[in-house]
């Protein structure tokens, strides 16, 4: 087998055992990924209400940035085709989205360390906005409209989670259908359903099926897929720390976490903890409701409920 194909098969049978074992965790972007950086225009999908048709485009896992790649389950050159990660969201006066050490790679983390202090001492609210989050980033190919690679973001709960059951219950053979490979992959075929809790509409992702191309993804497709470990921005514990306290706002380190010492040599100088930033109220429609008791458009990721939330997506958009 050569080296090439090695690494796609190595690297997507990685990936599917871990979207497998961990679609029942919790659910973790703008400002982690440096869009800028690349040199083509970066443009987002939106599911279209009703039936969407996509190929989701595996991407060359390029840094030691990718969680897999730490935990030795990948190496840099193999094809992975989601980036599912965790994300400490609107961190600081600044309001930054941040990577979190702890959950995407074992390390000390000073968000999950404050987090926790608020756990113990009964601070559900502030616990609720300080913990990680689960998102995913796919590249991905509209069927049903242009040929440009998409970048699609999503939570965990709402999409992967239901991908990867589907894969597995579809299959027919106690395995899982192998959607993203080149060659002998599948489109796949899903509805992006409104539905109703209470008064309130939200959308649901729902009726995965994996229907067979029409022709084999092009090669070239890999090249151009966005290798987002390689723009993802990982803070070190010390830049973490100013970001959580706001000691320095202009911060924008970045590391591989390759060099476990980097992150723990500083923890003696964690500088005072200052009170968290409330986040900034966010204009809203009249009328609008949370399902769950809380302020539509100003308290999104601050409880528990927020995680698992159905409404995330519309709420986070407003």
């Amino acid at each position: 087998m050569a080296k090439k194909e090695k690494n796609r098969s190595r690297g997507l049978k990685a990936r599917y055992n871990h979207s497998v074992n961990t679609r029942d965790s919790g659910s973790a972007f703008s400002s982690a990924f440096k869009w800028s950086e690349l040199d083509q225009e970066v443009k987002f999908f939106k599911p279209k209400e009703n039936v969407n048709l996509i190929n989701i485009i595996p991407f060359e896992v390029k840094s030691k940035k990718h969680p897999l790649v730490l935990s030795g389950d990948m190496e840099i050159g193999d094809i992975d085709y989601v980036m599912d990660i965790y994300l400490h969201r609107s961190v600081g006066p600044a309001d930054k989205e941040v990577v979190c050490l702890k959950k995407n790679y074992g390390k000390a983390c000073p968000i999950c360390e404050e987090a926790e202090k608020f756990r113990k001492a009964g601070k559900d609210d502030e616990y609720d906005a300080l913990k990680p989050s689960r998102r995913v980033l796919y590249n991905v190919v509209d069927l049903k409209a242009v040929d440009d690679i998409l970048v699609f973001k999503v939570s965990h709960h709402l999409f992967e989670k239901e991908l990867i059951e589907e894969a597995r219950s579809q299959s027919g053979d106690g395995e899982i259908v192998y959607f993203s490979d080149i060659e002998e992959g599948s489109a796949i075929k899903f509805r992006r359903k409104m539905d109703k809790f209470k008064k309130t509409e939200f959308m649901k992702y729902k009726s995965f099926e994996f229907k067979e191309r029409e022709e084999e993804l092009d090669e070239d497709l890999i090249d151009e897929a966005i290798s987002f470990d390689e723009i993802m921005e990982v803070l070190s514990y010390s830049e973490i720390q100013n970001v959580l306290y706001g000691e320095d706002e202009d911060t924008e380190g970045e590391t591989e976490n390759d060099d476990d010492s980097e992150d723990t040599e500083e923890e003696d100088e964690k500088p005072k903890k200052k009170k968290a930033q409330k986040k900034k109220a966010k204009k809203v429609k009249a009328g609008d409701k949370c399902p769950h008791g809380h302020s539509f458009g100003k308290d999104t990721d601050q409880h528990e409920e927020c995680d698992d939330c159905e409404l995330w997506e519309e709420y986070d958009d407003a």
